[in-house]
């Protein structure tokens, strides 16, 4: 039930996930129907792989709850159909070793991950995770918080654009990165030191049956030791309606640090080398790269909880982003419960930005501890890797049954 309501309206500067799950929940608020509005351009569609695409299933009841819809029903709406399932039962891990160009083996491999042994009083057999564009998804929570009653409007998304829209005692929510244009910054982010750097495409499974490293319903994470540290890659089933072929995608990352991240295209073309030749081990030959290729350099941000930057703005995409993105493929997920917590946090009248980011530690905490293993602890976790490899994914295997996967069912 929603306390006195201390805000007539909310302004959401949106840049994706998070942003419209909250919408789509604040909507549904009695005290605020018709009073929220996001600023900013409308989702465009694309082949190309912009953002994360391992939407864990734990995700869909999240999205379900902002949107007071049913689960099955986000799921219809999302997945085709009539292209393969794109879900993941298994996840298998394995340290390679060898260069891309020469070709690469793999010399340990572990189940860690698998749906259908759950803990006690879950479900087991639902999937860990499906495979989707990342813009189709978001074009759907559009839809979505459209149906609900929110507003979109295509502006800026700078302050006198928000503060045109804004009630009296409206809410500024910054679920972009970077500042709002316009506001004042009271403490400005630190400059990165380190960067997750990442190249994606979808594959298309032409040979994995003869390949035998995996089946159609298993993903396939790697480590790949090199000069300069480890490169780690995740492999998942996929559909897209827009490459209809394609039924894996495929990601490789590494942290860089800011002294390499200047050579941006060094490291992609590194990183796509890498991802061909373990694409190429599995049996996966990529779709039309030239039009689906994504790359992206991001910046690695504090995981404790830094001062707000604009005071009276709740900084949703920073809180749900904290630390280091891409790698443990759970960016959907801390921004679907990142959104949800906001909104009903904002409705209760509580401090949001401390609600959302208590609920997302144990996110946090996974998310820094395979940071170290990428970066500081490179060099142990190979060694680590390939004498005991259950130990050393303990933890991040454990995720499964803290329900940060399939989901509490």
């Amino acid at each position: 039930m929603d306390a006195t309501p201390r805000y007539d309206s909310v302004v959401i500067r949106r840049a994706g996930f998070c942003g419209l799950v909250a919408a789509g929940r604040l909507a549904r608020s009695g005290s605020l129907r018709d009073a929220v509005t996001v600023v900013g351009p409308r989702v465009e569609e694309s082949r190309r792989l912009v953002g994360g695409c391992t939407l864990r299933a734990r995700s869909l009841e999240w999205i379900a709850a902002a949107m007071g819809r049913e689960r099955e029903e986000i799921e219809s709406r999302l997945l085709d159909p009539g292209l393969p399932p794109a879900s993941t039962h298994r996840q298998h891990a394995a340290l390679l070793s060898g260069e891309a160009e020469s070709g690469l083996r793999i010399v340990q491999r572990t189940c860690f991950m698998d749906a259908s042994k759950a803990r006690r009083g879950r479900r087991g057999g639902t999937p860990l995770a499906f495979g989707v564009r990342n813009s189709r998804l978001l074009a759907l929570l559009e839809e979505l918080a459209r149906e609900n009653g929110v507003r979109f409007v295509e502006a800026g998304g700078a302050a006198a654009d928000l503060r045109a829209i804004a009630g009296e005692k409206a809410l500024l929510v910054n679920a972009a990165p970077g500042p709002i244009e316009g506001l004042e910054v009271a403490a400005p982010p630190r400059r990165p030191r380190q960067f997750v750097a990442a190249v994606q495409v979808p594959f298309r499974a032409e040979r994995l049956d003869a390949r035998g490293v995996v089946e159609a319903d298993e993903s396939f994470v790697c480590w790949l030791p090199d000069a300069v540290g480890l490169q780690m890659g995740v492999f998942y089933p996929f559909q897209d309606p827009l490459s209809p072929s394609a039924d894996f995608y495929g990601i490789v990352y590494r942290v860089v640090d800011a002294s390499r991240a200047a050579d941006r295209a060094a490291v992609f073309e590194r990183l796509s080398a890498t991802l061909l030749a373990v694409g190429e081990l599995l049996g996966l030959q990529a779709v039309d790269r030239r039009e689906t290729r994504g790359e992206a350099m991001v910046p690695v941000s504090p995981w404790s909880r830094a001062p707000a930057s604009q005071p009276g703005v709740l900084e949703l995409s920073r809180l749900c982003g904290a630390g280091s993105p891409i790698i443990t493929g759970d960016g959907m997920t801390r921004s679907a419960i990142g959104g949800v917590v906001a909104a009903e946090s904002v409705l209760l009248g509580r401090d949001a930005a401390a609600d959302v980011h208590a609920a997302l530690a144990g996110y946090r905490r996974l998310n820094r501890e395979l940071h170290l293993l990428l970066s500081t602890l490179s060099l142990p976790a190979r060694w680590l890797l390939r004498s005991a490899p259950d130990l050393t994914l303990w933890r991040q295997s454990r995720s499964y049954h803290r329900d940060m996967w399939a989901g509490a069912a």
